[in-house]
């Protein structure tokens, strides 16, 4: 799995390497609320925006098959 780039200026693009099905991406500010929640139904790669003000974000990876990853990223 590939998050880039991080730093960001609000776009970041996630690459898994294989298609999963059903991947739920969860963006989380650093007290742990939830900001956005996307779903995907059957990809490899995404590009998501982060709208809020510069600082840390976590981003929440989840796959239908049980796979998951929490990643910390930064917008300046």
């Amino acid at each position: 799995m590939n998050i880039y780039p991080n730093p960001t200026k609000g776009n970041l693009t996630i690459t898994l390497g294989n298609n999963y099905e059903d991947v739920k991406i969860t963006l989380l500010n650093l007290a742990g609320q939830i900001l956005s929640t996307l779903t995907y139904p059957n990809k490899k790669e995404f590009t998501i925006e982060i709208n809020g003000t510069n600082g840390y974000y976590i981003i929440q990876i989840d796959t239908k098959t049980g796979k998951s990853a929490i990643i910390k990223v930064l917008k300046e």
